[in-house]
């Protein structure tokens, strides 16, 4: 039938159990589908070799006739040319599916694989490294605290696209912070971790720009660390026990000396539990930072009887 927009409104299928197919005689392939419900669409059917391929164009509500009867002189051209257009537009949904996630790829913020890294990282730290993450990605008003913390150095970038992070930003953020090289510089380590991270996520993965924060020019921005080299001599050590004894808290006095005498950090000694000590061997089991099981360390006789010894005699 010759199909015009006319006799297309006057198709009515009502009754029948199966769809109905009306051919246009003016372009081979090209109709009109009706179904029992009388809903109109416009396709194409073709042959590929043996086989018959039949494709819907699209609704007639929606689709201009010469449109679609342009649409379908295509079709009909890819079909001799031995192309499949059931395929051919498989491929291209794909592609463009695959174009819109990339795109969406390339809006994902700091903040929000920072949350993820966090949380999945937390059960494999320690507790103060957990917390140095959280602390160096403080700044302004926390509403679940309700404190406003100074802006810290990760804070900066928590609104910045993984995209975005270029070397030079990297650059710029070092400098900027330069004030403060100690802060700094852990900052720097902990995001370089945590973009290496990204860069073995299927999610984030390849989202960085070239070289970013491994740049030759970012890591000459960071402050080297460096050993502390302060330490008592010999000859300062009566000094020194003679201003710790003249505090009035005792036992401050006896941390401090402990301190001292075993060579623990201060987070270490304070966590110690009596049933870390061993009395019979002496000994004490200290929660180190680095090892998972801790050391042991040997207890003096003052650290054992914490009472105010002569310190002097155990030198």
């Amino acid at each position: 039938m010759k199909l015009t927009k006319p006799a297309i409104d006057k198709l009515d299928c009502t009754g029948h159990k199966n769809p109905v197919f009306y051919w246009d005689e003016k372009t081979p392939g090209f109709g009109v589908k009706v179904t029992p419900t009388n809903k109109k669409s416009y396709v194409f059917q073709g042959r590929i070799g043996q086989q018959t391929r039949r494709i819907k164009i699209g609704d007639v509500d929606s689709w201009k006739l010469d449109d679609a009867r342009k649409y379908a002189q295509e079709l009909a051209i890819q079909c001799h040319k031995g192309i499949d257009p059931i395929a051919e537009k498989k491929k291209s949904l794909e592609a463009n599916r695959q174009y819109n996630l990339e795109e969406k790829r390339k809006n994902i913020r700091f903040k929000e694989a920072w949350d993820e890294y966090l949380e999945e990282r937390k059960s494999h730290w320690r507790p103060r490294t957990y917390q140095d993450h959280i602390e160096l990605c403080r700044g302004g008003f926390d509403p679940t605290s309700n404190k406003t913390y100074k802006v810290q150095p990760i804070h900066e970038l928590l609104h910045l696209k993984l995209s975005e992070l270029t070397s030079d930003l990297f650059t710029n953020w070092l400098e900027a912070n330069s004030y403060r090289p100690t802060t700094t510089s852990k900052a720097y380590r902990l995001v370089r971790a945590f973009l290496n991270w990204c860069e073995e996520h299927d999610d984030y993965e390849n989202l960085l720009p070239s070289k970013s924060i491994k740049a030759k020019k970012v890591r000459q921005k960071v402050a080297p660390v460096e050993a502390k080299d302060d330490c008592l001599t010999k000859q300062q050590l009566p000094l020194w026990f003679k201003e710790i004894s003249k505090l009035k808290n005792k036992k401050l006095t006896a941390f401090y000396i402990c301190t001292l005498i075993t060579g623990c950090r201060k987070n270490e000694l304070l966590t110690l539990k009596w049933r870390d000590i061993n009395f019979k061997w002496k000994t004490a089991r200290i929660i180190d930072k680095v090892e998972d099981n801790g050391r042991i360390i040997p207890i003096t006789t003052y650290v054992e009887s914490k009472r105010p010894l002569n310190p002097m005699s155990i030198f």
